[in-house]
C-alpha cells in the first residue's frame, strides 16, 4: 500500500445540485482531501457554495484552476455549461497528478 504524501488537493467543477448537496460536504469532511478551488460558471449557485466554504476559492474559470499546478484534482459535477464541462474533459479534468509515495 502507497502512503498518501499530502491532502489531495481537490477543485471541483460544477456546483449543480449533487455537487452542492453531497459532494461538497464530503469534500469539506474528508481527511485525506482539500478543497482548495469550485468552479462554476452560474453566478448564482458559485455564490451559494461559497457561502457553505467561505475558504475555498470560488472562480468561474476553469481554465484558471486547470492551469494550476498546485490542483491534484479536479472532478467534474453537474452545473457547469457543456462547452465548459468539455473543455476539461478535453484538457484532463478528473485526472490527477502524482500524490502518492
Amino acid at each position: 500500500m502507497r502512503a498518501l504524501v499530502h491532502p489531495v488537493r481537490i477543485a471541483l467543477v460544477g456546483l449543480g445540485g449533487i455537487a452542492v448537496r453531497a459532494h461538497l460536504p464530503a469534500l469539506l469532511h474528508e481527511s485525506g482531501a482539500e478543497l482548495v478551488a469550485m468552479v462554476e460558471i452560474d453566478r448564482a449557485r458559485l455564490t451559494a457554495a461559497s457561502s457553505l466554504a467561505p475558504d475555498v476559492l470560488a472562480t468561474n474559470s476553469f481554465e484558471d484552476v486547470l492551469a494550476d499546478p498546485t490542483v491534484d484534482a479536479r472532478p467534474c459535477g453537474s452545473g457547469s455549461s457543456a462547452s465548459q464541462l468539455s473543455t476539461g474533459l478535453l484538457a484532463g479534468c478528473g485526472e490527477t497528478s502524482s500524490t502518492w509515495a
